[in-house]
């Protein structure tokens, strides 16, 4: 939520972002810096400590933060000096972003209800209200900053300037290359019109979840619905609804962990498998059943660890498993062609592996045509994008995954303010980011708030001179960097729990 509330400062025009923090918290030491870090990389620049308390009596929500308690009586000083350093330089500016996410209210508005007697009860959460989980994707996994807008203020202060919408808010100006449709299933019609002027000009428009299909305001749902098929292409009208008939499909054993069904070996996505259970190593198997008699002739496998020594595929002929093909390791990937077999079931059978527990990506059934029979929808889920001739494009990601966004905001923001080499991944805490233009300074501010040491490139988008400032020690020196049509390169390296101002001269 702190991302909602810094962009409701960037709507209207408010510098300062407050918070209170600490109170009633367990906290090591290094939660201190943590807990800063984080939420001044989403745009928080006043820490107000809950847990400083100057009584006698026993506190009743731990810690106190003063110059009585140990260990943080000791790491006050430099504490107050590392926050201190973060307020002087991100309370002035404005945040420099390249994407806005439109705050669904009128959705939220229009779904919302108190339980039926029960007014206390209620506030149920819609399915398709994805906007928090969008934003915690772009922020802590793609780590791409962005600003929540309100639809009053992309009415009244959004201009469509080409492909870009200006907000042209006098204390907070910003330029926005792409606009994000979170799930919603109402929308005014005058953000639509808005909207669609955007795309007509060469916009960018990323839709997730759920496309609006009712006005927030009364009779004007066909407005509405004609301005989706507009912007979204009527590819995206026609699979509203529909539900393909899919194959069901079973395993003889799943990880104990979780998230590695028999489903994921049939979704297309070779970032998912299947996986056995532990200490279920032999006469394991993947089911896949048509419903209907079929006739194939032909099977791909994908093997994730080369695990397994012998391998069939079979049909069930009503009475008993029949072989359709053969074999010893799997390898990679390993593709049967056969005489054509009709049947309404088919496995894949593996009686003995190498080591550890059969784990398969991919298994499919393929009919004369080269159709897969046995693919279920991928947990990626459907991507439809519609272009027009201004040079405006509109996706709709029917599941926003990490994934899904990645690759289609790297179609829609081909040059990001911040372009991450090679992402990586850390553990207890996060890596984000903010941008702050000063008095026509530049001010990334980079945040590792887990425990995991980074080292990874990182290109600034522009040409700059840079310096390291430390909000820890409040040292500056210089940023070695490489300039290129690309971009301004760095080599980001942190420690654990640390942060860094990287500074245009």
């Amino acid at each position: 939520m702190y991302k909602v509330v810094s962009s409701a400062a960037v709507n209207y025009g408010r510098p300062l972002v407050v918070t209170e923090c600490y109170g009633g918290m367990n906290l090591p030491l290094p939660n201190l810096y943590r807990e800063a870090m984080d939420q001044f990389a989403k745009g928080v620049n006043v820490m107000v400590p809950h847990a400083v308390w100057y009584r006698t009596k026993p506190i009743t929500f731990p810690p106190e933060l003063s110059y009585r308690t140990e260990p943080y009586a000791s790491e006050l000083p430099r504490y107050n000096d590392y926050v201190g350093r973060l307020q002087r330089v991100l309370q002035q500016g404005r945040p420099v972003v390249d994407i806005a996410v439109l705050y669904p209210i009128h959705g939220l508005q229009a779904a919302y209800y108190f339980g039926p007697g029960r007014p206390y009860t209620g506030g149920v959460i819609p399915k398709w209200a994805d906007y928090m989980d969008v934003g915690e994707r772009l922020s802590l996994e793609l780590r791409h900053d962005f600003t929540y807008l309100h639809p009053e203020t992309l009415d009244s202060r959004c201009r469509v300037a080409g492909g870009s919408l200006a907000l042209e808010q006098p204390q907070c100006p910003q330029e926005y290359r792409l606009l994000i449709l979170p799930g919603m299933e109402a929308i005014s019609t005058s953000n639509l019109a808005k909207v669609k002027g955007f795309f007509d000009r060469g916009g960018k428009i990323i839709a997730t979840t759920r496309l609006p299909d009712h006005s927030a305001e009364f009779g004007k749902h066909d407005e509405v619905r004609a301005m989706i098929r507009h912007i979204f292409g009527p590819q995206v009208a026609a699979a509203r609804g529909q539900r393909p008939q899919y194959p069901k499909v079973g395993a003889s054993s799943v990880w104990q962990g979780g998230g590695h069904d028999a489903a994921s070996a049939f979704d297309g996505d070779p970032e998912t498998r299947w996986n056995a259970r532990d200490q279920n190593s032999a006469d394991q198997w993947l089911e896949v059943d048509f419903g209907t008699p079929r006739t194939f002739e032909k099977a791909t496998i994908t093997e994730v660890y080369d695990r397994a020594a012998s391998h069939r595929v079979e049909y069930w002929d009503s009475q008993q498993w029949q072989p359709c093909a053969s074999g010893a390791e799997i390898g990679t990937t390993r593709t049967h062609t056969f005489a054509p077999v009709t049947a309404s079931r088919v496995r894949l059978f593996i009686p003995e592996v190498k080591s550890d527990t059969p784990s398969i990506a991919d298994f499919e059934v393929l009919d004369a045509g080269g159709t897969n029979l046995a693919a279920l929808p991928s947990r990626r889920g459907r991507v439809f994008v519609n272009r027009n001739t201004g040079g405006g494009v509109a996706w709709f990601v029917e599941n926003p995954t990490p994934a899904a966004l990645r690759r289609t905001i790297e179609q829609a923001l081909p040059q990001p303010d911040v372009t991450w080499a090679d992402p990586p991944a850390v553990r207890g805490g996060y890596l984000s980011y903010l941008h702050k233009e000063i008095d026509g300074r530049h001010f990334w501010f980079f945040a590792n708030s887990s425990d995991t040491p980074v080292n990874t490139r990182v290109c600034l988008r522009g040409n700059h001179s840079l310096e390291r400032w430390n909000p820890h020690t409040g040292r500056i020196e210089p940023c070695p960097a490489t300039s290129s049509a690309a971009g301004t390169a760095i080599e980001l390296q942190l420690d654990p729990v640390s942060s860094v101002f990287v500074v245009g001269k």
